[in-house]
């Protein structure tokens, strides 16, 4: 894949496969079809993730990215730039940038959504 122009990200990939790996422990199993139990075991085990940074660079994917980008102080705890007492002078993350509110209920809703467009090949 790097021959490719993607770099392998250790980071992201530690993060999908302990999502996997916490959903499993969870008992959070999905069910695609009725009576069939579902579990991200090709996730936790083998996924990895690369990114291409020249479409990551692209404009467009710029929100993407976005992270909180200020600390505090010496603690060094991340907060949102442009805020508290050290907010002074900082250039607040464009509202465009920042991730959206979700609740459990939405969530819900999307992965309903996802189950009912899984093709699942018919087994003859």
């Amino acid at each position: 894949m790097e021959m490719h122009g993607f770099h392998y990200s250790a980071h992201l990939t530690d993060a999908v496969r302990s999502t996997a790996r916490h959903e499993k422990h969870a008992s959070q199993l999905h069910e695609i079809k009725p009576n069939e139990r579902y579990n991200a075991q090709h996730v936790w085990l083998s996924m990895m993730v690369f990114i291409n940074p020249l479409v990551a660079t692209l404009p467009q994917h710029a929100h993407l990215m976005a992270q909180m980008g200020c600390f505090n102080g010496y603690t060094k705890e991340p907060r949102e730039c442009g805020t508290g007492p050290e907010g002074k002078g900082e250039t607040p993350l464009p509202d465009e940038y920042k991730p959206f509110q979700t609740s459990s209920e939405i969530q819900s809703k999307w992965e309903q959504w996802v189950h009912q467009h899984i093709i699942v090949p018919q087994v003859k």
